[in-house]
């Protein structure tokens, strides 16, 4: 979300960031104010997290409990930092932009602001939306031609979702219809309550989809599978930010003639983010990780992964860090691959940066995209499940020294880039217009009026019904 409310604010919006996630306070830039409002999590509850997403699968049945522990956290907000969230309530926004379900807090104080100022409401998905998003917005969409959010993860590189394939389809279709088992029998008034400390009486995922008049997503599948579109929808996810050519992080000298030996092959930079700590990931993965790494003599390798230092061999060949600048270490010439565990803000920076990946999906949506990233022909799979050291090491060895994963992201960036007008640009065009408009005018001409369609009609479930009774009486 960043690159979208720095954009708005050199567009000239006043911006308020409410910042939930960092301990740290940040700064963005001109004209826009941080609101600090981090709680900080338990260690135990963090622990069994990470372990959960390095040993476990996600379906729809993961949605209920999700939504529990973001009304809780909500709830942990209002108790600790009351004054933060006061303030915010009690400030009228022309425009609120939220997070995508299952962020309780975004959509609490969203629906807030929107009944006691008339704040409009702006939808921002930070990957692929969920699908029960598309039929709150009123948009019709197969649950078969695009891979499930929580997709089944690919065990090899040509385990790739085919929807011409019967059996992919239907266990498509058996996902969605968990999310929509989870949604539809989940008692909202039960798991959401933190509206009550705000005086809202009620709370539904409904009543606010129907207040939203602006879809912003940032997944980068739009030209891979069918996707359904509206003009209230727009994707900022096809953008490289032209700053990334400008370091502001230079890497370190040190660093900097480690990669640029000139007896090595290139190098491969290795990073899952900033949450995931292999210090709980099961043996296998330890294995695969750090024997893995030491058939990888001929490269030179960066390491940037939470790991347990016991585990760690002292190699002349391999960097452990425990902070890397990721995007100055990706355009570097020297760098041939990148393995990630999938997160959208890594694949975007990789493909910006022309850099093949290897992708090794943990949790959430990284299943999906490691789908997309195989059918767009850009890098390679690892499964958490059955990786070994010399699987790692080979899947990293063929996609450094191949062209062809080169050429297709090259291919991709161009695809990206040359473009009139960028997505990002189109974004915030978008949301002046949503500003100017009055929400009446808006909701008329510029909103799927399929959106105030009962779910029944949308999905013609009473016609479905009528055909099906009128089968069973001819057939007795």
């Amino acid at each position: 979300m960043r690159s979208y409310f720095t954009a708005l604010a050199k567009a000239g919006y006043n911006v308020t960031v409410l910042d939930t996630s960092n301990a740290k306070l940040k700064q963005y830039g001109c004209n826009i104010v941080v609101e600090q409002a981090y709680v900080p999590v338990e260690q135990a509850g963090r622990v069994e997290a990470i372990t959960r997403f390095l040993t476990k699968t996600y379906n729809g049945f993961s949605l209920s409990g999700a939504q529990k522990n973001g009304n809780d956290n909500m709830l942990d907000i209002i108790d600790q930092r009351w004054e933060t969230l006061y303030r915010v309530i009690h400030t009228s926004y022309d425009l609120v932009v939220i997070d995508d379900i299952p962020c309780v807090h975004c959509s609490v104080i969203a629906s807030a602001l929107n009944k006691m100022h008339n704040t409009k409401i702006i939808l921002f998905s930070t990957t692929k939306p969920l699908e029960y998003n598309f039929i709150l917005l009123g948009l019709v969409k197969s649950p078969v031609t695009n891979p499930y959010i929580f997709t089944f993860m690919p065990k090899i590189n040509i385990d790739i979702m085919d929807f011409k394939n019967i059996k992919h389809r239907i266990h498509n279709l058996k996902l969605w219809f968990y999310e929509m088992y989870e949604f539809l029998t989940t008692d909202e008034s039960r798991v959401v309550s933190s509206h009550k400390e705000f005086g809202q009486t009620a709370f539904s995922w409904t009543s606010l989809f129907q207040n939203i008049g602006l879809h912003v997503v940032e997944s980068v599948d739009e030209n891979v599978w069918p996707v359904p579109t509206h003009n209230f929808i727009k994707h900022t996810g096809l953008t490289c930010n032209p700053s990334s050519s400008n370091s502001t992080k230079p890497i370190p000298r040190d660093l900097l003639q480690f990669m640029e030996d000139t007896t090595s092959k290139g190098t491969i930079y290795i990073a899952f983010g900033s949450y995931i700590d292999f210090t709980y990931a099961p043996e296998h993965l330890h294995y695969a990780l750090v024997n893995g790494i030491q058939r990888l003599s001929d490269y030179r390798v960066i390491v940037s992964v939470k790991i347990n230092n016991t585990y760690i061999p002292k190699l002349p060949f391999v960097r452990y860090v425990d902070w890397a600048p990721q995007k100055e270490i990706l355009q570097h010439y020297s760098t041939k691959v990148f393995l990630t565990h999938g997160g959208l803000k890594s694949i975007k920076e990789a493909i910006c940066s022309k850099v093949s990946i290897v992708i090794m999906p943990l949790f959430a949506e990284q299943s999906a995209n490691a789908h997309m990233i195989l059918k767009s022909k850009i890098g390679r799979i690892l499964n958490k499940f059955t990786v070994d050291e010399k699987t790692f090491a080979t899947e990293l060895k063929t996609v450094a020294s191949a062209t062809d994963y080169k050429n297709n992201i090259k291919n991709l960036y161009e695809l990206w880039s040359e473009r009139p007008m960028s997505h990002l640009e189109q974004v915030v065009f978008m949301t002046k217009r949503y500003d100017k408009v009055d929400s009446k005018s808006w909701n008329k001409y510029l909103q799927p009026q399929s959106k105030r369609l009962p779910t029944y009609c949308t999905y013609l479930v009473d016609v479905i019904g009528v055909v099906l009774i009128f089968i069973a009486v001819v057939s007795y």
